[in-house]
Protein backbone atom coordinates (compact mmCIF):
# COMPACT_ATOMS: atom_id res chain seq x y z
CA UNK A 1 0.00 0.00 0.00
CA UNK A 2 1.28 3.46 -0.90
CA UNK A 3 0.27 6.78 0.62
CA UNK A 4 0.78 9.91 -1.46
CA UNK A 5 0.06 13.57 -0.76
CA UNK A 6 -0.37 16.44 -3.21
CA UNK A 7 0.68 19.75 -1.65
CA UNK A 8 0.55 23.31 -2.91
CA UNK A 9 -0.57 26.82 -2.00
CA UNK A 10 -4.23 27.85 -2.40
CA UNK A 11 -5.57 28.11 -5.95
CA UNK A 12 -2.59 26.20 -7.38
CA UNK A 13 -4.60 23.39 -8.98
CA UNK A 14 -3.52 20.67 -6.55
CA UNK A 15 -7.07 19.30 -6.09
CA UNK A 16 -7.61 18.98 -9.84
CA UNK A 17 -4.26 17.23 -10.20
CA UNK A 18 -5.06 14.87 -7.32
CA UNK A 19 -8.43 13.92 -8.84
CA UNK A 20 -6.99 13.39 -12.33
CA UNK A 21 -4.20 11.26 -10.86
CA UNK A 22 -6.69 9.23 -8.81
CA UNK A 23 -8.84 8.54 -11.89
CA UNK A 24 -5.78 7.48 -13.87
CA UNK A 25 -4.61 5.10 -11.14
CA UNK A 26 -8.05 3.56 -10.59
CA UNK A 27 -8.52 2.99 -14.32
CA UNK A 28 -5.12 1.33 -14.31
CA UNK A 29 -6.38 -1.26 -11.84
CA UNK A 30 -5.28 0.30 -8.54
CA UNK A 31 -7.59 1.00 -5.63
CA UNK A 32 -7.50 4.70 -4.63
CA UNK A 33 -8.93 6.57 -1.62
CA UNK A 34 -9.13 10.35 -1.95
CA UNK A 35 -9.27 12.25 1.35
CA UNK A 36 -10.86 15.70 1.43
CA UNK A 37 -10.33 18.21 4.25
CA UNK A 38 -13.74 19.75 3.60
CA UNK A 39 -17.27 18.41 3.35
CA UNK A 40 -18.26 20.53 0.35
CA UNK A 41 -15.11 20.91 -1.67
CA UNK A 42 -13.94 20.81 -5.26
CA UNK A 43 -13.32 17.13 -4.61
CA UNK A 44 -17.03 16.50 -3.95
CA UNK A 45 -18.04 18.66 -6.91
CA UNK A 46 -15.73 16.99 -9.42
CA UNK A 47 -16.68 13.49 -8.27
CA UNK A 48 -20.39 14.40 -8.31
CA UNK A 49 -20.95 13.20 -4.76
CA UNK A 50 -22.46 14.94 -1.74
CA UNK A 51 -20.68 14.35 1.53
CA UNK A 52 -23.10 14.91 4.38
CA UNK A 53 -21.75 16.05 7.79
CA UNK A 54 -22.87 12.78 9.36
CA UNK A 55 -20.74 10.89 6.81
CA UNK A 56 -17.39 12.33 7.83
CA UNK A 57 -14.59 10.86 9.91
CA UNK A 58 -15.52 13.14 12.82
CA UNK A 59 -19.06 11.77 12.83
CA UNK A 60 -17.77 8.21 12.66
CA UNK A 61 -15.75 8.68 15.85
CA UNK A 62 -18.64 10.30 17.65
CA UNK A 63 -21.14 7.63 16.57
CA UNK A 64 -18.67 4.74 16.78
CA UNK A 65 -19.34 3.75 13.17
CA UNK A 66 -16.92 1.72 11.11
CA UNK A 67 -14.99 3.43 8.33
CA UNK A 68 -16.91 1.39 5.78
CA UNK A 69 -20.03 3.38 6.61
CA UNK A 70 -18.49 6.75 5.73
CA UNK A 71 -16.35 5.96 2.67
CA UNK A 72 -18.07 7.10 -0.53
CA UNK A 73 -17.81 4.86 -3.57
CA UNK A 74 -17.11 6.79 -6.78
CA UNK A 75 -16.53 3.73 -8.98
CA UNK A 76 -15.24 0.19 -8.57
CA UNK A 77 -11.73 1.21 -7.47
CA UNK A 78 -12.12 4.89 -6.51
CA UNK A 79 -13.36 6.04 -3.10
CA UNK A 80 -13.59 9.32 -1.15
CA UNK A 81 -13.44 10.10 2.56
CA UNK A 82 -14.14 13.48 4.22
CA UNK A 83 -11.84 14.40 7.09
CA UNK A 84 -12.83 17.99 7.96
CA UNK A 85 -10.49 19.80 10.32
CA UNK A 86 -11.20 22.58 12.79
CA UNK A 87 -9.36 23.61 15.93
CA UNK A 88 -9.74 20.00 17.04
CA UNK A 89 -9.42 16.89 14.91
CA UNK A 90 -12.70 15.52 16.26
CA UNK A 91 -14.75 18.71 16.10
CA UNK A 92 -15.18 21.53 18.58
CA UNK A 93 -17.37 19.76 21.14
CA UNK A 94 -15.58 16.56 22.07
CA UNK A 95 -17.33 14.92 24.98
CA UNK A 96 -15.63 12.80 27.61
CA UNK A 97 -17.44 9.79 26.18
CA UNK A 98 -16.01 10.37 22.69
CA UNK A 99 -12.49 10.89 24.04
CA UNK A 100 -12.76 7.71 26.10
CA UNK A 101 -14.02 5.75 23.07
CA UNK A 102 -11.10 6.91 20.91
CA UNK A 103 -8.59 5.95 23.62
CA UNK A 104 -10.15 2.54 24.12
CA UNK A 105 -10.24 1.92 20.36
CA UNK A 106 -6.46 2.21 20.48
CA UNK A 107 -6.39 -0.63 23.02
CA UNK A 108 -5.56 1.58 26.00
CA UNK A 109 -7.21 1.61 29.41
CA UNK A 110 -8.98 4.64 30.85
CA UNK A 111 -9.57 5.68 34.45
CA UNK A 112 -11.43 8.52 36.10
CA UNK A 113 -9.36 11.26 37.73
CA UNK A 114 -8.50 11.25 40.56
CA UNK A 115 -7.77 7.55 40.80
CA UNK A 116 -5.48 5.49 43.04
CA UNK A 117 -4.37 3.72 39.86
CA UNK A 118 -2.76 6.92 38.56
CA UNK A 119 0.90 7.28 39.46
CA UNK A 120 1.84 9.86 36.79
CA UNK A 121 0.09 13.04 35.69
CA UNK A 122 1.15 14.47 32.32
CA UNK A 123 0.45 18.13 31.56
CA UNK A 124 0.81 19.77 28.11
CA UNK A 125 3.48 22.11 26.75
CA UNK A 126 3.23 24.78 28.02
CA UNK A 127 1.57 23.34 31.10
CA UNK A 128 -0.26 26.45 32.30
CA UNK A 129 -2.30 29.36 31.10
CA UNK A 130 -2.29 31.70 34.08
CA UNK A 131 -3.70 29.77 37.04
CA UNK A 132 -5.28 27.15 34.79
CA UNK A 133 -3.87 23.93 33.46
CA UNK A 134 -3.81 24.69 29.76
CA UNK A 135 -7.07 23.43 28.23
CA UNK A 136 -7.87 21.92 31.63
CA UNK A 137 -9.14 22.73 35.12
CA UNK A 138 -7.84 25.35 37.55
CA UNK A 139 -4.54 24.34 39.10
CA UNK A 140 -6.19 24.62 42.52
CA UNK A 141 -8.35 21.60 41.65
CA UNK A 142 -5.31 19.50 40.75
CA UNK A 143 -3.07 20.31 43.72
CA UNK A 144 -5.05 18.28 46.36
CA UNK A 145 -4.58 15.13 44.27
CA UNK A 146 -0.79 15.42 44.17
CA UNK A 147 1.50 13.86 46.74
CA UNK A 148 4.76 11.98 47.32
CA UNK A 149 3.48 8.96 45.37
CA UNK A 150 2.70 11.01 42.27
CA UNK A 151 5.01 12.06 39.42
CA UNK A 152 3.95 15.19 37.56
CA UNK A 153 5.33 15.89 34.10
CA UNK A 154 4.78 19.03 32.09
CA UNK A 155 6.40 21.63 29.89
CA UNK A 156 7.44 24.99 31.35
CA UNK A 157 6.48 24.30 34.96
CA UNK A 158 8.38 27.32 36.30
CA UNK A 159 5.41 29.68 36.88
CA UNK A 160 4.01 27.30 39.53
CA UNK A 161 7.06 25.19 40.41
CA UNK A 162 7.19 26.25 44.08
CA UNK A 163 3.48 25.50 44.56
CA UNK A 164 3.87 22.11 42.91
CA UNK A 165 6.97 21.25 44.97
CA UNK A 166 5.03 21.95 48.15
CA UNK A 167 2.74 18.99 47.33
CA UNK A 168 5.65 16.56 47.62
CA UNK A 169 5.11 15.25 44.10
CA UNK A 170 8.11 14.45 41.92
CA UNK A 171 8.37 17.06 39.15
CA UNK A 172 9.80 16.44 35.68
CA UNK A 173 9.82 19.38 33.26
CA UNK A 174 10.28 17.70 29.88
CA UNK A 175 10.68 21.09 28.17
CA UNK A 176 14.18 21.29 29.69
CA UNK A 177 15.24 17.98 28.16
CA UNK A 178 18.13 18.50 25.72
CA UNK A 179 17.07 15.68 23.42
CA UNK A 180 13.56 17.09 23.16
CA UNK A 181 14.91 20.58 22.52
CA UNK A 182 17.11 19.34 19.68
CA UNK A 183 14.25 17.41 18.08
CA UNK A 184 11.91 20.40 18.34
CA UNK A 185 14.58 22.61 16.78
CA UNK A 186 14.78 20.23 13.83
CA UNK A 187 11.02 20.45 13.26
CA UNK A 188 11.03 24.23 13.70
CA UNK A 189 13.79 24.67 11.13
CA UNK A 190 12.00 22.46 8.61
CA UNK A 191 8.70 24.25 9.21
CA UNK A 192 10.37 27.65 8.79
CA UNK A 193 11.72 26.61 5.39
CA UNK A 194 8.26 25.36 4.42
CA UNK A 195 6.68 28.68 5.46
CA UNK A 196 9.13 30.62 3.33
CA UNK A 197 8.53 28.39 0.32
CA UNK A 198 4.77 28.78 0.73
CA UNK A 199 4.78 32.57 1.02
CA UNK A 200 7.47 33.56 -1.47
CA UNK A 201 6.61 34.16 -5.14
CA UNK A 202 10.13 33.00 -6.06
CA UNK A 203 12.14 29.87 -5.44
CA UNK A 204 14.44 29.74 -2.45
CA UNK A 205 17.29 28.49 -4.61
CA UNK A 206 19.56 31.42 -5.38
CA UNK A 207 17.76 33.69 -2.91
CA UNK A 208 19.63 35.60 -0.22
CA UNK A 209 18.37 34.87 3.31
CA UNK A 210 19.37 36.19 6.73
CA UNK A 211 19.31 33.92 9.79
CA UNK A 212 19.60 35.76 13.10
CA UNK A 213 21.06 33.57 15.84
CA UNK A 214 23.43 30.61 16.03
CA UNK A 215 21.62 28.41 18.51
CA UNK A 216 20.04 25.04 17.77
CA UNK A 217 17.38 26.40 15.42
CA UNK A 218 19.71 28.85 13.70
CA UNK A 219 22.31 26.19 12.93
CA UNK A 220 19.79 23.67 11.62
CA UNK A 221 17.95 26.31 9.62
CA UNK A 222 21.13 27.60 7.97
CA UNK A 223 22.09 24.08 6.89
CA UNK A 224 18.63 23.31 5.47
CA UNK A 225 18.56 26.57 3.53
CA UNK A 226 22.05 26.02 2.14
CA UNK A 227 21.04 22.54 0.97
CA UNK A 228 18.33 24.19 -1.14
CA UNK A 229 20.82 26.51 -2.83
CA UNK A 230 20.07 29.56 -0.67
CA UNK A 231 22.75 32.21 -0.19
CA UNK A 232 22.80 32.18 3.61
CA UNK A 233 24.02 34.95 5.90
CA UNK A 234 24.01 34.23 9.63
CA UNK A 235 24.11 36.96 12.27
CA UNK A 236 25.70 36.10 15.61
CA UNK A 237 27.18 37.93 18.58
CA UNK A 238 30.12 35.80 19.73
CA UNK A 239 33.38 35.90 17.74
CA UNK A 240 33.75 32.11 18.02
CA UNK A 241 30.31 31.64 16.49
CA UNK A 242 31.09 34.04 13.65
CA UNK A 243 34.25 32.06 13.00
CA UNK A 244 32.35 28.77 12.84
CA UNK A 245 29.70 30.32 10.59
CA UNK A 246 32.37 31.34 8.11
CA UNK A 247 34.13 27.97 8.35
CA UNK A 248 30.88 26.21 7.46
CA UNK A 249 30.50 28.25 4.28
CA UNK A 250 27.92 30.79 5.42
CA UNK A 251 28.43 34.55 5.33
CA UNK A 252 29.00 35.78 8.92
CA UNK A 253 27.43 39.05 10.08
CA UNK A 254 28.10 40.57 13.51
CA UNK A 255 24.82 40.97 15.35
CA UNK A 256 23.50 44.50 15.23
CA UNK A 257 25.48 45.63 12.20
CA UNK A 258 22.44 46.22 10.07
CA UNK A 259 23.85 48.88 7.73
CA UNK A 260 22.47 47.18 4.60
CA UNK A 261 19.74 44.53 4.81
CA UNK A 262 18.31 45.24 1.36
CA UNK A 263 19.76 42.13 -0.37
CA UNK A 264 17.76 39.69 1.78
CA UNK A 265 14.46 38.28 0.51
CA UNK A 266 13.79 36.45 3.79
CA UNK A 267 14.91 37.21 7.35
CA UNK A 268 14.49 34.53 10.01
CA UNK A 269 14.85 35.50 13.66
CA UNK A 270 15.69 32.72 16.15
CA UNK A 271 16.81 34.99 19.01
CA UNK A 272 14.28 35.59 21.83
CA UNK A 273 15.15 39.27 22.02
CA UNK A 274 14.27 42.36 19.90
CA UNK A 275 17.56 42.44 18.01
CA UNK A 276 15.82 43.52 14.79
CA UNK A 277 14.05 46.74 15.71
CA UNK A 278 11.81 48.83 13.50
CA UNK A 279 14.69 50.93 12.21
CA UNK A 280 16.60 47.81 11.16
CA UNK A 281 13.59 46.17 9.53
CA UNK A 282 12.88 49.25 7.44
CA UNK A 283 16.34 48.77 5.90
CA UNK A 284 15.13 45.55 4.30
CA UNK A 285 13.63 45.51 0.83
CA UNK A 286 9.82 46.01 0.80
CA UNK A 287 9.48 42.50 -0.67
CA UNK A 288 11.42 40.95 2.24
CA UNK A 289 9.54 38.29 4.20
CA UNK A 290 10.12 38.44 7.97
CA UNK A 291 9.65 35.16 9.85
CA UNK A 292 9.71 35.41 13.65
CA UNK A 293 10.56 32.10 15.34
CA UNK A 294 11.36 33.37 18.84
CA UNK A 295 9.06 36.34 19.56
CA UNK A 296 11.92 38.79 19.46
CA UNK A 297 11.23 40.72 16.25
CA UNK A 298 9.18 43.91 16.27
CA UNK A 299 6.62 43.72 13.42
CA UNK A 300 6.27 46.64 11.02
CA UNK A 301 3.22 47.24 8.89
CA UNK A 302 5.33 48.03 5.84
CA UNK A 303 6.71 44.48 5.62
CA UNK A 304 5.36 40.94 5.29
CA UNK A 305 5.57 39.49 8.78
CA UNK A 306 4.85 36.00 10.13
CA UNK A 307 4.89 35.30 13.86
CA UNK A 308 5.60 31.58 13.75
CA UNK A 309 5.48 30.32 17.33
CA UNK A 310 4.75 26.74 18.33
CA UNK A 311 5.70 25.35 14.93
CA UNK A 312 6.37 21.72 15.99
CA UNK A 313 2.77 21.19 17.10
CA UNK A 314 1.35 23.08 14.12
CA UNK A 315 3.59 21.82 11.31
CA UNK A 316 4.12 18.23 12.43
CA UNK A 317 1.76 17.43 15.33
CA UNK A 318 2.19 13.66 15.06
CA UNK A 319 5.97 13.88 15.07
CA UNK A 320 5.98 16.47 17.87
CA UNK A 321 3.60 14.36 19.95
CA UNK A 322 5.68 11.23 19.42
CA UNK A 323 8.83 13.09 20.50
CA UNK A 324 7.18 14.29 23.71
CA UNK A 325 5.80 10.80 24.35
CA UNK A 326 9.20 9.16 23.94
CA UNK A 327 10.78 11.83 26.13
CA UNK A 328 8.25 11.20 28.90
CA UNK A 329 8.83 7.44 28.74
CA UNK A 330 12.59 7.95 28.89
CA UNK A 331 12.42 10.39 31.80
CA UNK A 332 10.11 8.15 33.81
CA UNK A 333 11.83 4.88 32.94
CA UNK A 334 8.59 3.46 31.55
CA UNK A 335 8.48 1.27 28.45
CA UNK A 336 6.72 1.92 25.15
CA UNK A 337 4.08 -0.51 23.93
CA UNK A 338 5.35 -2.26 20.78
CA UNK A 339 1.87 -3.05 19.42
CA UNK A 340 0.72 0.59 18.94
Amino acid sequence: MGINAVWGPPQSGKTTMAIDLAFALSRGGQSVLLISPELYSELAARLNIRIEPEKSLVAAYKNKESLKQIVHTVDDLLYALAVPFDNDAFGEDVSEEVARAVIEQAGLQTADWPSPRCTHLVLPLPAFSGDLVREGPPLAQVLPELGPDMTLLGGMLEPHRKTLEDTGAKLLDYYNDETLAAANAEITAEAAVSLAMERLPVTLSGTACLVCGWGRIGQLLARKLAALGVRVTVAARKPKDLGMIGAMGFAPLPMGQWQDLSPFRVAFNTVPAPILDRQALLKTDPSCLLIELASGMVPVQERQYIRAGGLPGIYAPETAGAIIGKTILRLTGLSERSDL
